[in-house]
This record gives structure tokens, C-alpha cells and sequence, in this order.
């Protein structure tokens, strides 16, 4: 009986052992599996974040200085009034709006509106403003501004889009165009006009330009007789025009 007694309780001891072992043995491998899935979660986001912040950082290295349409009320409203003189040939209104101001006169702003010769071929009807595409200048206030305008001519009927830069800045009396632009300004005017988003709308209202001269017939004859130019050469408005082209 002692015997029987002892051989039970060695194997009673002798389970228990083998519970116990497993039972550390199942935790060790379950702290291991717990210590390398949590692991490998936190390297992944790690990874995924680097990613994203990259992303992210090139995103706003493209989107630093983006080109905006009709961003800015005001230079929409200066762009019509600065047109409206032209067309009304004000002298005094233009004065006003674009400084230096020293390049216009009665006389030069009727050539612009009824042409050189006196053939009425090339008379405007009408400037209309469409909309103003504008990137931020180099100083807080100013502004690089892209107008798209309809030249309507008396003698056709289909209106000629146009695409005019300016140089844009804030003073006492609010916005006004900067007629003479400084080395620097200069540069950074033909690096943003390098750049893709305006290449895109400089080609997009090139399209639109040939489509209406395509179209119409008395326009292309229009086109044709501008200041003697060929074709050829109207067909490509890469950014026209600057400022000082439009009051050459």
C-alpha cells in the first residue's frame, strides 16, 4: 500500500511537472510571437510614415507657389478698369492704375484702338475680361497675373482670346500694374512662365486662338494685317503679352 501510495504521488508530481513546463513553454512562445508581431507593426509604420512625409513635402515643394485663378478680387476689377481705359483711350484713368505712367497718350491708345491705317480693318469693339490667373510675387502684396481677355473686333465676328502678363502690386490706393519691373522681378516672371501649370494655359488659350482665326475668316484677314505680321508667327501667343509689349 505504501508503495502504490508514493508510485501516485510521483506520477501526480511528475504531471504536474509536465503542466507547468508546457504552460511556461506556450507563454514563452506567445511573448515571443507578441514581441515580433509588435515588432514588425511599429518598422512598417515607421517606413510608412518616412513615405508620407516625403510625399507629402514634395507635394508642397510643387504646390509652394501654385497658379490661381481669380484669386484676388481686386485684380480682377483693376484688370477691367486698366482695359476700359484702353478702349475709352483715358489717359488720366490709366495714369492712375499703372505706374510708372509716363507711356501713354491720346494718340498712341487711339492707334491701338481703331489701327494704324485708316482701312477701319483693325478696330476693336471691345475688351472683355475673362479671368485672371496669378501666382504670389516676390514681395508680400505683389502678384504675377496672367489676363485672359476677348478681343472683339468691329470687322469679325468671332472674338480672339488673348493672354496678357502683368506684374501686380499693393500700394496706399490698393493694386496697381508695375510698368517697369526690377532684374530680379524679371527673373522670376520667366521661371514662372516656365513653369508646367502656365505652359498648360498658355497652350490651352493657344488652342482657343486658333480655333477662332480657323473659324473665321475676316479675323484671320484681321490677324493677317496686324502690323504686318505673318501667320505663322500669331498663331503662337507664348505669354502674350507682357505690359510692356501692349503699350509697344
Amino acid at each position: 500500500m505504501i508503495k502504490l501510495y508514493w508510485k501516485a504521488v510521483a506520477i501526480l508530481l511528475a504531471g504536474s511537472a509536465v503542466i507547468v513546463f508546457g504552460f511556461y513553454f506556450r507563454n514563452g512562445i506567445s511573448e515571443k510571437e507578441t514581441e515580433s508581431q509588435s515588432e514588425s507593426p511599429s518598422e512598417t509604420e515607421i517606413s510608412l510614415d518616412s513615405e508620407t512625409i516625403q510625399a507629402e513635402s514634395s507635394e508642397g515643394l510643387e504646390n509652394e507657389n501654385p497658379l490661381v485663378k481669380d484669386a484676388v478680387f481686386e485684380i480682377n476689377k483693376l484688370m477691367e478698369w486698366f482695359f476700359q481705359a484702353k478702349f475709352d483711350c483715358d489717359v488720366e484713368t490709366l495714369q492712375q492704375l499703372v505706374s510708372p505712367n509716363d507711356g501713354y497718350s491720346a494718340e498712341r491708345l487711339h492707334e491701338e484702338r481703331y489701327g494704324k491705317d485708316e482701312s477701319g480693318l483693325l478696330e476693336i469693339e471691345s475688351y472683355q475680361v475673362k479671368e485672371c490667373y496669378s501666382k504670389a510675387g516676390l514681395e508680400e502684396g505683389t502678384f504675377l497675373v496672367w489676363v485672359l481677355v476677348e478681343v472683339k473686333y468691329k470687322n469679325a465676328e468671332t472674338a480672339a482670346p488673348a493672354l496678357y502678363r502683368m506684374y501686380v502690386c499693393s500700394g496706399e490706393d490698393g493694386y496697381y500694374i508695375k510698368n517697369e519691373v526690377t532684374e530680379e522681378e524679371a527673373a522670376f516672371r520667366e521661371e514662372a512662365s516656365a513653369e508646367e501649370e502656365v505652359q498648360k494655359l498658355v497652350e490651352e488659350v493657344n488652342q482657343r486662338f486658333q480655333e477662332a482665326v480657323a473659324q473665321d475668316e475676316q479675323l484671320k484677314n484681321i490677324v493677317l494685317a496686324m502690323e504686318g505680321t505673318d501667320f505663322e508667327e500669331t498663331q503662337d501667343l507664348e505669354e502674350t503679352q507682357s505690359l510692356e509689349e501692349v503699350q509697344s
